[in-house]
């Protein structure tokens, strides 16, 4: 869940929503796509993957 906290915060700082999601998904599916590389934390996250 601290992923999905993190991109939260990213988006409710001061620029513009629309310009700011695109950067917060892409970081958030590089950290997953890191995670994702231990077996042991693909369950747990899968259920992140999917906001």
């Amino acid at each position: 869940m601290y992923a999905y906290r993190f991109v939260k915060e990213m988006i409710g700082k001061n620029k513009e929503r629309d310009e700011m999601i695109p950067e917060a998904v892409n970081f958030a599916n590089r950290i997953l796509g890191l995670a994702l590389k231990d077996r042991k934390s693909r369950n747990r996250l899968s259920s992140i993957r999917s906001f």
